[in-house]
């Protein structure tokens, strides 16, 4: 990047390889460069969720678009970066029926109180093992206290350096969606895992983040986040 001199003082656009523009420190030129646009399978499907969710969103009657308008005024969501921020109506729709699509439930139309006195529990454990080749990975949830229709997301890293101590929010895929069930706290989740990211290597660290989605509602609720040490 380059800022240039006052005598240039408000050049825009693109001229051959360069792009120019300006910010609050003056004018500037930077190289063009064409955006990368990854088409993973995972990444092709949630675009083409919200597509669908998207055009659904236009399809619904002023009664409904006015109820999640009104209900967004209440509501609070987190960016990429943890930041709190009020939704629009539309974004708390798509928020909403995202988490539902995620867990396998159908999507709604109108915004759906949380069924009452849900507790997601606490992840309390995580265990990773390799021997002979073969990944053994499960958590543990503790205290958790669930009615019909909730169900567990569990979002795990790729195999990370173990000097890691702070693994930010987008390095997390989803890996599996799981029925919450308080008879049982031990989830092995070790097929989902390799299946997204290959057996890890002995000593390499790996984190999980869980969370219940409400199927009534596409309401969420953290359960929590930890990572742990491949061992033999």
């Amino acid at each position: 990047m380059k800022y240039i001199s006052p005598i240039l003082s408000d050049a825009r656009n693109k001229m051959g390889g360069t792009v120019w523009a300006r910010n609050r420190s003056g004018t500037y030129s930077r190289a063009k460069v064409t955006p990368v646009q990854p088409r993973t399978p995972d990444q092709q499907a949630n675009r083409s969720n919200f597509a669908a969710l998207s055009a659904a969103w236009k399809s619904l009657d002023q009664a409904d678009i006015a109820a999640w308008n009104a209900a967004s005024t209440s509501e609070v969501l987190h960016d990429s970066m943890g930041q709190a921020y009020s939704p629009s109506g539309f974004q708390l729709y798509m928020a909403r029926n995202r988490n539902l699509t995620s867990a396998g439930y159908s999507t709604i139309d109108s915004p759906l109180p949380w069924y009452t006195g849900p507790q997601p529990g606490l992840l309390t454990a995580l265990n990773a093992t390799v021997v002979g080749g073969s990944l053994s990975m499960s958590f543990t949830i503790t205290n958790g206290e669930f009615n019909d229709n909730q169900t567990y997301i569990i979002q795990a890293t790729p195999p990370l350096s173990p000097g890691i101590n702070f693994i930010g929010r987008a390095i997390y895929r989803n890996i599996a969606a799981i029925e919450c069930d308080e008879g049982t706290p031990d989830f092995d989740i070790a097929t989902a895992y390799t299946t997204q990211f290959g057996t890890p290597a002995t000593g390499k660290r790996v984190g999980i983040r869980v969370f219940m989605v409400d199927g009534q509602s596409g309401r969420t609720a953290p359960a929590g986040v930890i990572s742990t040490i491949v061992t033999t």
